[in-house]
């Protein structure tokens, strides 16, 4: 039996009003970051999001314009 366990990370998606618009979880940050892109990326409405670990601190922040 392994004692590893694995890190989950949420990204949490927000609209220009800072409204929570998607949430999702991944244990591998970069996947997690290539899908926030992959769904919201490129838009021209003021999308940002937060990736955050199991514990909740809060590791990247970034503009999706």
């Amino acid at each position: 039996m392994s004692n590893a366990t694995e890190n989950l990370f949420t990204a949490t998606v927000y609209d220009v009003f800072g409204e929570e618009i998607d949430t999702l979880t991944g244990t591998d940050i970069l996947d997690l970051e290539r899908r926030v892109w992959s769904l919201w990326g490129g838009s021209d409405w003021g999308v940002t999001y937060t990736i955050s670990d199991d514990l909740g601190a809060e590791l990247i922040c970034e503009s999706l314009d």
